[in-house]
């Protein structure tokens, strides 16, 4: 009979809501990175345990950022001098 959908053209467009304010309005829209820049940067120098045993360490020694440095095993320049270690066993964290 009577009506928008009676008439030739298509109808109703997609999304729409018979007025009311549609969804993909009413959502907050995401804007830069969710969570910074810093996102899927790591928190911790990760250090594997067999590195540590072939660079010559001793077991009586003490190892720290120090020796760990002189040895080659850390970056002492960028990011990574500010970061905490972690030791790992071949792919298992500690």
């Amino acid at each position: 009979m009577r009506g928008q959908k009676s008439r030739i053209s298509p109808g109703v467009r997609r999304g729409f809501e018979g007025g009311q304010m549609p969804l993909y309005r009413r959502i907050p829209k995401l804007r830069g990175i969710a969570g910074g820049m810093h996102v899927g940067l790591p928190k911790y120098v990760p250090i594997n345990l067999k590195d540590i045993a072939e660079a010559g360490f001793q077991e009586s020694k003490e190892v720290s950022l120090e020796t760990l440095k002189k040895k080659g095993l850390i970056n002492t320049s960028g990011r990574e001098r500010k970061l905490p270690l972690k030791l790992v066993l071949e792919g298992v964290r500690l």
